[in-house]
């Protein structure tokens, strides 16, 4: 987690469009069900696509997160990417093992989006990285030069490492932080009933190194409980060398000081005590709020993508107010879109 996001008043307003929840047992679904691309002569956004396919394609496509019976996921355990094909309680994304897995290690990591919507996605962050300031006020972008670099990936000449509040962008990105594959696996991480805390985007700039250190996103999100998740979306292929996650498993266990919510401080790890998330492009890494995480440097030549965005159970409350965009709006209720 960033140790310095801004906490600049944002008024939160209200939405009225309502997304329902795409089935990851339908997920491909077919080419023309929306994961066919841009055809000649016909100029449209992803997001009108998306639209489209919805209109289309009506309800039949995207049932309720209580109709999910099956899927087939990656899962990541002990540095090792796992095909997984279980079927799952009507109540359930996650596979039982994939949930104990979670309890156990403080993380798992899904194969959840292909590379059309890989590529979709990276079309709409390419105008993000093509200055170094936002026209809105409430969308604050970190970058590392104030002039084009010469020796920087062409697609971000100002090195643009952090884009904050990104639901506030447009539509295509508030469509995202209520992705239904995303948030039917944070109902089975934190309950039923989650909200929103905040959602932003991180480019490993090659050479650049961003000095948050080992920390736990609790430290600097405090609620009065510990059932938040952070969802983590690899849009590159993650290798040991590209900037991946660094995680230490199983460090959430244990973390709270005896009968407080005050974390530990984090010590830093011995080699060998966490592992690198290296992973395909299209996995999403969700961490428990308490897991000591890392990041480290791209070495390689090009940028990165990876989108970030916290969510919470709505029975978790804010110690101190935040002010990030969104935040704390419902989001779901009962595993049912709000």
């Amino acid at each position: 987690m960033p140790a310095s996001r801004p906490r600049d008043a944002i008024r939160a307003r209200p939405h009225q469009m309502r997304a329902p929840v795409r089935s990851m047992r339908t997920w491909p679904p077919g080419r023309e069900a929306g994961n066919a691309r841009r055809s000649p002569g016909i100029d449209c956004s992803p997001h009108e696509r998306l639209l489209r396919s919805r209109r289309r394609y009506g309800e039949k496509c995207f049932p309720p997160v209580r109709q999910i019976q099956a899927e087939t996921a990656v899962l990541f355990i002990g540095g090792l990417l796992l095909n997984t094909e279980r079927r799952a309680p009507a109540r359930r994304i996650l596979s039982d093992d994939q949930f104990s897995a979670y309890e156990r290690d403080g993380f798992i990591v899904l194969r959840m989006f292909d590379a059309d919507e890989v590529s979709d996605i990276k079309e709409e962050i390419r105008p993000l990285l093509a200055t170094p300031t936002s026209d809105h006020p409430r969308v604050i972008k970190r970058a590392a030069l104030d002039e084009p670099g010469a020796h920087l990936d062409p697609v971000n000449p100002y090195g643009v490492f952090k884009v904050f509040n990104t639901p506030l962008i447009n539509d295509f990105w508030f469509d995202m932080m209520r992705e239904p594959r995303i948030l039917g696996v944070a109902a089975d991480l934190v309950g039923p009933d989650v909200n929103f805390l905040m959602g932003w985007l991180h480019q490993r700039v090659p050479g650049l190194q961003v000095h948050e250190g080992w920390h736990c996103d609790f430290s600097e999100d405090r609620h009065t409980s510990t059932d938040l998740v952070t969802a983590i979306l690899y849009l590159d292929e993650m290798t040991p060398d590209s900037g991946p996650t660094l995680v230490v498993p199983g460090s959430h266990r244990d973390r709270l000081v005896e009968g407080t919510l005050e974390p530990r401080p984090v010590t830093v790890p011995e080699d060998g005590e966490y592992v690198p998330v290296t992973v395909p492009a299209g996995s999403v890494l969700f961490l428990h709020s308490l897991t000591v995480h890392s990041l480290s440097m791209n070495r390689t030549r090009q940028d990165r993508s990876i989108l970030l965005q916290e969510y919470k159970s709505a029975s978790a409350v804010e110690v101190e107010p935040y002010d990030y965009a969104f935040a704390d709006l419902p989001l779901l209720r009962g595993g049912e879109p709000v």
